[in-house]
């Protein structure tokens, strides 16, 4: 998923990437940081993407899973 600014103080989150950042709307904060150069921006495209961080390297399991009502 592609990263889209939006108007106001809220972080809109797509409801697959919601248990990567064990997130469940209930209040919850979040901070967003902004590579400024452009090798940095190509850097977190590679590595911080979620459609490329789909399994978990922890156990091999897949993060993207639905855990919210969609």
């Amino acid at each position: 998923f592609e990263p889209v600014l939006i108007e106001g103080k809220a972080i809109q989150l797509h409801p697959l990437v919601c248990a990567a950042f064990n997130a469940d709307f209930d209040g919850d904060q979040m901070a967003v940081h902004v590579p400024l150069s452009l090798e940095a921006q190509l850097e977190a495209r590679v590595l911080m993407m979620s459609t490329n961080n789909i399994l978990s390297p922890a156990n091999g399991k897949p993060i993207i899973v639905p855990s919210q009502d969609m």
